[in-house]
């Protein structure tokens, strides 16, 4: 499913919950969310950093050998926390738009969405709107 089609289910979703909170019939642990303003239940998906699975991004170099494959998964966890401190210092338009293109192009790697992330930030003459740490 493409990631923009994720993207309007997740909010169609999420608006259909806060008409119901607001409307005051909707529940949460038995507490009324009366009045919730719709604005706290709706997230962006570029303000999450995306979740991807190491072991199929690193299967490809599996066949390079048992070394290359745990290098890999190495790099991947380390461009994880690499991305933590610095992910809210990107505009959230820039950060959907590296994930769509990390998702597009299949790769699904933390250390080509940091990549995206600065090369793009650069080109822009932008950078990003905190200095990374």
């Amino acid at each position: 499913m493409p990631l923009a089609a994720i993207g309007s289910a997740t909010v169609i979703a999420l608006a259909s919950a806060a008409a119901l909170a607001q409307s005051g019939n909707g529940t949460a642990g038995g507490n009324s969310v009366e009045g919730a303003p719709a604005a706290m239940l709706v997230v962006r998906a570029s303000d999450h950093i995306p979740s991807f699975h190491a072991e199929r991004t690193c299967k490809a170099v599996k066949q390079d050998g048992d070394e290359a494959y745990k290098d890999c998964l190495s790099d991947e966890k380390a461009a994880r926390q690499r991305l933590e401190p610095i992910w809210s210092s990107y505009s959230a338009s820039l950060r959907a738009e590296c994930i769509s293109e990390t998702i597009g192009l299949k790769v699904n790697s933390y250390a080509d969405l940091i990549f995206c992330l600065q090369l793009r930030a650069d080109s822009s003459g932008k950078g990003a709107t905190k200095p990374p740490n």
